[in-house]
């Protein structure tokens, strides 16, 4: 099976772990069934899922974006969350974006503005929420499903988690 955590890497006091340059994500969707996002074409995906070990647990999906750019888009935004009115930041493994809650709809022209400027800004890599009683509207204490199903050397089997 392949691995796509590449390395972890500490900054500026915080650890950021990269993954390989096709992984998009995880998640369990509503059928609790694993789901893994690569950025690949329809081929590959074929591929991976007719040779993959996780037996019917565990199904490859086309996705747009690579993780390591989700998380370059909200490494950028989270400085400016307070200049921005930015409740909560966060990656949406489902919806392959960087989800952000704002106070009010002006922020968000300001946040594309300064990731043009960056070289960062695709327009659906974002979900703009506005919110003005300033309350978050998801969950911020969301886990990493990819670090969840690896024990630190190698993938766990899911076929063993029976």
């Amino acid at each position: 099976m392949k691995t796509y955590m590449t390395k972890e890497t500490a900054a500026d006091g915080q650890e950021t772990t990269e993954y390989s340059d096709d992984f998009a994500g995880v998640f369990i969707d509503d059928d609790g069934i694993l789901n893994i996002g690569v950025v690949a074409d329809k081929a590959q995906i074929q591929s991976l899922q007719t040779t993959s070990e996780l037996c019917e647990q565990a199904i490859y999906r086309e996705d747009t974006y690579t993780y390591n750019y989700l998380q370059e888009i909200m490494s950028v935004i989270e400085p400016k969350m307070e200049e921005y009115g930015i409740f909560t930041i966060g990656i949406s493994e489902r919806d392959n974006n960087v989800f952000v809650d704002l106070g009010n709809e002006d922020s968000s022209h300001k946040i594309v503005a300064f990731l043009e400027e960056k070289g960062l800004y695709s327009r659906d890599a974002l979900s703009f929420r506005v919110n003005p009683d300033g309350t978050n509207t998801q969950n911020a204490n969301m886990a990493h499903a990819a670090d969840m199903i690896s024990d630190g050397n190698d993938v766990v089997p899911l076929c063993a988690l029976n």
